[in-house]
């Protein structure tokens, strides 16, 4: 059997920078641009353009804004291609750069109303809760969340953890479901 697999590469593209504007409440902001500045994975101007490191990026920014209460925070990225001649070992050649503009709408904070777990047929509750970093109440935080599912991962009761969000009761309140499936026992 012979396998014959056609690549078109395409055109490469070359980073020109970011730019980060946040739009908060009564002109006050969480963060400010530079906060994300030296936490950028893509940083070098005329670097190959890496779309990998770009959506890391812009998962950063989320990841930061949801682990201080802001889940409905939204990051919305601006391409801009520009083609520019640049000179390279002499030789004068034409390339395009990307540059992205990041605008940041914070929105409202969360709290977490209720926490409710699923799939545990034989694990009690309250051992699942025990490791929950998370408790009701308090301010949603992305990065508690993720603790919360390594320290529940972490027992060796369980094949897999998934933790979801949904809309609470009342606006601002959201529901968090630790959804487990336990592995055999014995």
């Amino acid at each position: 059997i012979y396998i014959v697999i056609k690549v078109t590469e395409g055109e490469k593209y070359y980073f020109d920078g970011y730019s980060v504007a946040i739009n908060g409440k009564d002109g006050k902001t969480v963060f400010s641009p530079k906060d994300f500045d030296e936490r950028f994975e893509l940083k070098d101007k005329g670097e190959i353009f890496n779309n990998t490191k770009f959506q890391m990026d812009r998962q950063m920014i989320s990841f930061g804004y949801a682990s201080r209460g802001y889940i409905f925070a939204r990051v919305v990225p601006n391409k801009t291609v520009a083609e520019r001649e640049v000179e390279v070992d002499g030789i004068k050649e034409k390339r395009k750069y990307v540059k992205i503009d990041f605008t940041i709408e914070e929105g409202d904070v969360a709290y977490v109303e209720s926490i409710i777990i699923k799939g545990n047929k034989k694990t009690k509750d309250k051992v699942i809760r025990r490791e929950l970093i998370v408790k009701e109440g308090e301010l949603f935080n992305a990065e508690k969340m993720q603790l919360s599912r390594e320290k529940i991962y972490n027992l060796g009761f369980f094949k897999q953890v998934n933790l979801d969000v949904r809309p609470g009761s009342r606006e601002g309140y959201m529901n968090l479901i630790v959804d487990v499936e336990e592995q055999p026992s014995g």
